[in-house]
């Protein structure tokens, strides 16, 4: 939000210097990001004197003047029309630096030699003047400085406005905050209500078909209107805070948005057909040309502002290109209207239409105000373009919107912020922010002002008391009756032991935005239908959700190894989501990918083993060890984007898996080497995961080890041996151990040899080799009936 030193002055009464406004607007949280002034730097520009001029032969425009800057006289030629000996105008000399860059050096036109140049407004940046030289008053000093003759000079400043404050969009809200401050009250220039006139010369009609999206619309038509030039002040105004001057009529509409934080709308009322305005919901595939020449699509959730044939705008939003007010205009309807902050949002982000008019209406513009925006928008329009008021002021307002009623009690004011005050101190800060306040027993019955939707709880009228009493006037105390040291919450602590331990095992955690294109996203689900699309990506590398945390971490992958990091162990923590049906699936994972060798490259491993399926096995295996979750099974399944992999079970319930994944995955993502991935549920592993420690007593008594070596089908995986025997076992078995896998001679084709060590012992006694060679009979016995295992010879 712009505004200048002037203009706040002018509404507020005060005569504030810079420094002040500055101050103040940020103690009451309007940050000010700039002060710019609107006098450029002007140095080495002077005053000279036009001494006498010249026609340049073989020229038509082009004069060669003789110029006193009173150190010297210069020769300079001039091709303005209006250059004439006795002038005193503005001179830069050799080596000044005009505003926008450009650098007055000695040259030569038509051969003749020129030191310097006679400037315009417009090559000054002094207004938009450019058809002559700027002749200055005749009583300037020859050779002064011109930055010494401007008296015009004035600060635009630059402000943050937060979302919660959009009454500060407008010059009104800001002159408010400084007349609080200073403990004033504000004498707003929205004083005059438009009068019921029952002129009927035009006649005007406006309906309303959807109240909800559109609260309120007003219209008023004006005949016999001049459109032209707006005045210089006008022009000044509005090119210091950031608009072109467009004419008078548009002008007005801008300069009058500015100030109230209420955008308006001019239409050519001979373009509305019927003499009917009707505000309705576009239809699918509607189409509609704006301001910009740009033809948009709309869809049923777009408001449109229509005439009695055909949309003239889309509503909040832009103005249409057959209704706007140009030179041959001579009947304006004025439109002033307030329409909701949510559908107007949704129209400009999906059109990629943000305009000064959206930026209002989408953080919520004072319903009550349009009426006197209308008439002080009329008194002007009056003033600059003639005419006079051809209809009635139409206001089609169907609900008043009135403001919540909030309770503020005063015993909770003074405990958060700490100091105790008078039940007269808050009605005073309440009345100055225009509240109405109804004491009560014990409390405050307060109705904020309707340009204040930001306050509606109890919290919000807190926040603005201690606003206005001064944040920096608080004083810190020792105790506090809320307590701050909560406990951290147990799953912030599982997600944290989670990142820690696979940190130790040389993993490094990677953040990657969950928006991806379609493109990277497609191999890793089943279909389109399964991808969550966004319904207005900022762009085509942000069209869905991830399905996977591999589909955006891949891209950090392939960065990598493009830069011949070849050894890359990534992970990350997050959230995937798959679209079903109407529905959205978001999940929270781990999920972790792999690339390289298994060590790194150096003189006792010259030729390092490249990571395997069995890596990825290992630190998942040590990941759950660590989080003492027991019971997961592994199934010889993966997913589709696998090469080969194994599906994580626990209770029948999928909660990972891992693999390599497939070539064809990779090819989308230009990576070219090997990589290996995992993948866990997090939200199903802490539902099952237990932070409690339990201590167990070191047995006292011996173990007894046994190895065997079973001669199995290739097509039985070893995981299937080993629940197997811990099944078998029962709670003497302590270990357990695949230490061999072997293929080949000795071994019959088809099969294999798989070598097991096994380690037994009891709490609570000395066990028997008796008892141990029986119970691995049972073992050799279930695992021959079960897969036909045979002791190897």
């Amino acid at each position: 939000m712009k505004i200048t030193r002037k203009w706040i002055n002018e509404l507020s009464g005060f005569a504030l210097t810079d420094d002040q406004i500055d101050e103040t607007l940020t103690m009451h949280g309007l940050e000010v990001e700039e002060r710019i002034s609107t006098i450029p730097d002007l140095t080495g520009v002077v005053v000279g004197e036009v001494v006498k001029t010249e026609k340049v032969k073989d020229s038509d425009h082009l004069n060669c003047c003789q110029v006193n800057i009173g150190a010297e006289q210069l020769q300079i030629v001039c091709g303005a029309p209006n250059v004439a000996a006795g002038q005193k105008v503005p001179v830069a000399t050799i080596g000044t630096i005009l505003p926008g860059g450009f650098k007055i050096k000695k040259a030569k036109l038509r051969g003749i030699a020129s030191s310097g140049m006679i400037c315009s407004e417009r090559e000054l940046s002094l207004s938009q003047e450019a058809d002559g030289i700027m002749v200055l008053p005749g009583e300037s000093r020859i050779g002064a400085a011109i930055n010494d003759l401007i008296d015009e000079s004035d600060t635009v400043f630059d402000i943050f406005i937060t979302p919660n404050r959009p009454d500060c969009l407008g010059a009104i809200g800001i002159a408010r905050e400084l007349c609080i401050d200073a403990g004033k009250p504000f004498k707003s220039p929205l004083e005059k209500v438009p009068v019921k006139n029952k002129s009927s010369e035009l006649p005007l009609s406006i309906e309303i078909k959807n109240p909800e999206a559109c609260p309120r619309y007003t219209g008023i038509v004006l005949k016999n209107v001049t459109v032209g030039p707006s005045p210089d002040w006008l022009v000044n105004r509005l090119e210091h805070l950031g608009l072109r001057s467009i004419s008078n009529i548009v002008d007005v509409t801008n300069l009058i948005m500015l100030e109230t934080g209420q955008p308006l709308h001019a239409f050519d009322y001979d373009k509305i057909q019927g003499a009917k305005i009707i505000v309705r919901n576009a239809n699918n595939g509607e189409k509609f040309v704006t301001l910009d020449e740009q033809e948009r699509n709309l869809t049923s959730d777009d408001l449109l502002i229509c005439d009695g044939e055909k949309p003239v705008a889309i509503a909040g939003v832009m103005g249409g290109l057959g209704s706007e007010v140009m030179a041959t205009t001579k009947n304006v309807l004025l439109e002033v209207a307030n329409f909701d902050p949510t559908i107007t949002r949704r129209t400009s982000s999906r059109l990629n239409l943000s305009t000064d008019a959206s930026k209002r209406f989408e953080r919520g513009v004072d319903p009550n105000i349009p009426a006197k925006v209308s008439q002080r928008a009329v008194d002007l329009m009056l003033e600059l373009g003639g005419g006079k008021i051809a209809s009635d002021f139409i206001d089609v307002y169907p609900r008043k919107i009135e403001a919540p009623t909030i309770q503020l009690r005063s015993n909770q004011l003074n405990k958060i912020i700490g100091k105790k005050f008078t039940d007269s101190e808050i009605v005073g800060y309440l009345e100055a922010l225009e509240c109405k306040v109804t004491k009560c027993k014990s409390f405050f019955d307060v109705v904020p002002p309707t340009f204040r939707p930001d306050l509606f709880r109890e919290i919000d009228l807190i926040e603005e008391i201690a606003r206005l009493f001064g944040y920096n006037e608080i004083e810190d105390q020792l105790d506090n009756s809320i307590n701050v040291l909560n406990q951290k919450n147990s799953y912030f602590n599982f997600i944290e032991l989670v990142k820690n331990t696979l940190g130790s095992f040389g993993l490094m955690e990677s953040i990657t935005i969950s928006m991806a294109p379609v493109k990277s996203c497609k191999p890793f689900v089943e279909n389109d239908d399964s991808l969550a699309r966004i319904i207005n990506p900022l762009s085509e590398d942000m069209a869905v959700l991830r399905p996977t945390i591999s589909s955006t971490l891949l891209s950090s992958i392939a960065y990598n190894l493009n830069r011949k990091n070849s050894d890359v162990r990534l992970f990350e923590v997050g959230s995937t989501f798959i679209q079903d049906g109407k529905n959205l699936k978001e999940n929270f994972r781990v999920e972790g990918l792999l690339a390289g060798n298994a060590q790194p490259k150096s003189w006792h491993t010259p030729s390092p083993e490249p990571l395997s399926a069995f890596t990825i096995k290992g630190i998942i295996q040590k990941l759950l060890s660590t989080l003492r979750i027991e019971n997961i099974k592994q199934l010889d399944a993966s997913p589709a984007w696998y090469s080969f992999g194994s599906t994580l079970i626990h209770k029948k319930r999928e909660v990972g898996h891992f693999g390599l994944i497939s070539k064809s995955v990779l090819k989308e993502f230009d990576v070219e080497q090997d990589v290996l991935a995992f993948c866990l549920d997090l939200e199903y592993l802490f539902s099952i995961y237990t932070s409690d420690k339990k201590y167990v007593e070191i047995s006292r008594f011996p173990a007894i080890d046994r190895d065997i070596a079973l001669v199995v089908d290739k097509t039985i995986p070893a995981q299937a041996i080993l629940e197997t025997i811990e099944n078998t076992s029962g709670k003497l078995l302590r270990k357990l151990l695949l230490f061999d896998v072997y293929e080949g001679k000795g071994i019959t084709k088809g099969k294999k040899s798989l070598a097991f060590s096994l380690e037994f012992q009891s709490p609570d006694r000395t066990l028997k080799e008796t008892e141990i060679n029986q119970l691995m009979d049972k073992i050799l016995s279930t695992l021959n009936k079960k897969y036909s295992a045979e002791l190897r010879q």
